[in-house]
């Protein structure tokens, strides 16, 4: 019988804030976009689209790495870490929610990189 194996606390917390920030985030594009789409400019239009993907992204993330099929969790992080920082240093002087949202996903990234010798033996023992 195989031994049940679980995810390290921290890689799955960090795995959740993904798919929990690409949900928001595509979901709320792809609504501003077929909702709106007829009255917005051609850029605002194509940059909700690329929000979008950019939430796709995170929720895929999110979800590959939780089921421990992301090979790594380096490149993860470092994303994360880096739209991160520029949420934080475009909301900055404005009173906006992005900066928290840049707060959550540095920290995200900052821990889920401080796992990531964790999160290799899981995958070592998943895939022994």
């Amino acid at each position: 019988m195989k031994e049940l194996i679980k995810v390290p606390l921290l890689i799955k917390i960090t795995s959740l804030v993904w798919i929990f920030y690409g949900a928001i985030i595509l979901i709320t594009g792809l609504a501003i976009t077929f909702l709106k789409g007829n009255s917005l400019e051609t850029i605002t239009l194509i940059t909700m689209l690329l929000t979008s993907l950019l939430g796709f992204a995170f929720l895929y993330i999110g979800i590959k790495t939780l089921k421990g099929k992301a090979k790594d969790v380096l490149g993860n992080s470092i994303g994360s870490i880096i739209f991160g920082l520029i949420m934080v240093v475009q909301s900055i002087g404005t009173n906006n929610t992005a900066a928290i949202f840049g707060i959550i996903l540095f920290i995200t990234g900052a821990l889920c990189l401080t796992s990531r010798a964790q999160y290799k033996a899981y995958i070592k023992k998943i895939n022994a």
